[in-house]
């Protein structure tokens, strides 16, 4: 009984260090993104804008990025929004801004269309992922023939997500307390099976006063050696 007992209170022990919720991995936080633009001059000439390596981290990365758009990173967003409304300001050719893993350390990732996007005529449809790795190695945002229907300050807003991890955080008060209770358990019951159960005689008790009530528990032996048959009984 009493190794049963050790062994149920160590698995408790375990347990409460291991029970968590699996978080989101970070992505970009820290990571160097390389961008660029494709913009169309004509159906068969195409100019690069870039490239520009940023590291990610507070604050807008890009500012008046191509001459349309500023850029803020985090950790698990992009956000593009429009700076120039006074004329179309993306190609009918081609437009593409392209997002690249210049370190090749940027995890593998999945986007998502930001529900608070509110450039008319934008969806899924123009997200195109490139994957050389094993990781996300390029993203690919096309703006074509969005430029009749923009404005100023509209946005794009692209959310990425990665694998869940499941690391083990610092526990919190209510674990600690019964890695407490359940460590102090197994001290007093070593003690008791070791030293004070063997001068027990037949018929003898314990009394064990409960802190902060009136009742008492006493526990009768009900036979003599080495026999673990106990009898508990509370008292007011």
């Amino acid at each position: 009984m009493g190794t049963k007992l050790n062994y149920l209170l160590q698995g408790l022990v375990v347990a409460c260090l291991a029970v968590t919720s699996p978080v989101q991995a970070s992505i970009l936080g820290g990571q160097t993104v390389q961008t660029l633009d494709f913009h169309g001059i004509a159906s068969d000439m195409t100019s690069i804008i870039g490239p520009g390596n940023t590291v990610v981290g507070p604050g807008t990365e890009l500012t008046d990025f191509a001459g349309i758009v500023n850029i803020d990173f985090s950790d698990t967003n992009i956000l593009i929004t429009l700076i120039n409304g006074s004329h179309p300001p993306f190609s009918d050719f081609s437009e593409i801004l392209r997002f690249v893993d210049v370190n090749g350390t940027i995890p593998n990732f999945a986007v998502n269309v930001n529900p608070a996007t509110n450039l008319a005529g934008f969806d899924a449809s123009r997200l195109h992922v490139i994957d050389f790795s094993g990781n996300t190695d390029v993203l690919d945002v096309t703006l074509t023939a969005l430029g009749l229907t923009t404005s100023q300050g509209q946005q794009i807003s692209l959310d990425l997500t990665g694998a869940a991890t499941f690391p083990v955080p610092a526990p919190e008060p209510a674990t600690i307390v019964l890695l407490v209770l359940g460590i102090a358990f197994l001290s007093l019951h070593k003690i008791f099976v070791q030293y004070i159960r063997p001068t027990l005689k037949q018929g003898s008790e314990i009394t064990l006063s409960l802190r902060g009530t009136r009742q008492i528990v006493v526990f009768s032996r009900l036979c003599a050696g080495d026999c673990k048959a106990w009898h508990a009984r509370r008292e007011v």
